[in-house]
């Protein structure tokens, strides 16, 4: 059932980042790229070629200056 589920599959833990990595590798200089996320940041270094950072978009200096410094933010 869903209570049992995440103990024993990945249910949350970073499926689909692989495609999120995809995507951005498939942009113009990837390795130029700056993406910002909140989520695991582990599976998306494994498939992402750019800069990542760890942050969350907030609505106050530090989340404005997060969006000036990003080109991506990945929400998961």
């Amino acid at each position: 059932g869903t209570t049992r589920a995440p103990e024993v599959m990945m249910i949350g833990w970073g499926e689909g980042l692989d495609q999120v990595g995809d995507y951005l590798n498939s942009q113009p200089r990837p390795e130029e790229l700056t993406v910002t996320t909140d989520a695991w940041r582990g599976p998306l270094l494994y498939f992402f070629r750019g800069n990542l950072s760890n942050g969350e978009f907030t609505a106050d200096a530090g989340g404005a200056e997060r969006w000036a410094k990003s080109d991506y933010y990945v929400r998961y």
